[in-house]
């Protein structure tokens, strides 16, 4: 009996509470949604600085489905900041004029930047100028991280590759070695992909290559951004031959070990070249 007379008791309480909860608001009158306004930030990516740079912008549009551009009302939005890890300048808001429905804000950088250090870099619209729920490309949160970079271009040359397009037209291209005087390391931006470059150190002297990561440290694996097929990768491995330079032929010798992940089988290492200008 204990047992009903709780059951009983918690019943009621559910009841008051459901009762109340109903209870008509003659005087409610819904306000405008939040992020009605849909205003976003133009995903920037991680952004890279030349060593020289003072400021970037980042572009915000803002979308409103009820109306045509040019019927869109002037709005002033307020920028929060979510995390800096230096002192970026940031504006505390933007202003989208009457008709218009994309604009810019300039970041000011901070006097004193390490080179070649990504720094974090969070801000956000006002949630009540965005709308986190819609699906888009665009983003209410700009995370990201910023860079300044001290890369240089110091040689140019063709590219000649004999294992991924050996029997295509496409066997050769151009590329641009930089090189980093603050991490003593080359960079090649897209050797074998676009957003996959190879890092490495020289010694001009005794004409060795090494394969490093982005910090100058030493690796025996690079990402070439190849893919085998939907669930594996191609990638080379630098530990199973020389890497060198020939100074007769002005050739960047390359014997990469072909091999895919995480299927685990290779074709063994062959051998690709850069000729320089």
């Amino acid at each position: 009996m204990k047992i009903n007379k709780f059951l009983l008791i918690a019943a009621m309480s559910v009841f008051a509470t459901a009762f109340v909860a109903c209870d008509e608001d003659d005087n409610y009158a819904p306000g405008k949604p939040a992020g009605s306004n849909n205003v976003a930030f133009v995903d920037p990516g991680n952004v890279v600085l030349a060593k020289t740079a003072t400021e970037f912008d980042l572009t915000l549009v803002r979308v409103d489905t009820t109306k045509t551009v040019s019927e869109l009302p002037e709005i002033e939005v307020p920028i929060e900041i979510v995390k800096l890890e230096t002192d970026f300048i940031v504006p505390t808001s933007v202003t989208f004029p009457a008709g218009v429905d994309t604009v810019s804000i300039t970041v000011k950088l901070p006097e004193e930047m390490a080179l070649n250090k990504a720094y974090t870099f969070m801000v956000r619209v006002a949630q009540s100028f965005a709308d986190p729920y819609v699906v888009q490309d665009n983003v209410f949160q700009c995370y990201t991280t910023i860079t300044k970079e001290d890369y240089d271009v110091k040689y140019t040359g063709t590219y000649i590759d004999q294992f991924l397009y050996a029997e295509e037209d496409a066997a050769e291209w151009a590329v641009e070695i930089e090189y980093s005087p603050s991490l003593e390391i080359y960079r090649i931006n897209g050797l074998f992909a676009d957003g996959y470059p190879i890092y490495f150190q020289w010694n001009e002297e005794e004409n060795t290559i090494l394969i490093t990561d982005a910090n100058g440290e030493e690796t025996n694996l690079v990402e070439t951004g190849e893919a085998y097929d939907a669930e594996n990768r191609i990638v080379v491995y630098t530990d199973e031959a020389d890497f060198y330079y020939d100074p007769e032929t002005k050739t960047i010798h390359l014997p990469f070990y072909w091999y895919v992940l995480p299927l685990n089988g290779g074709w063994g290492v062959v051998e690709n070249i850069i000729v320089l200008d």
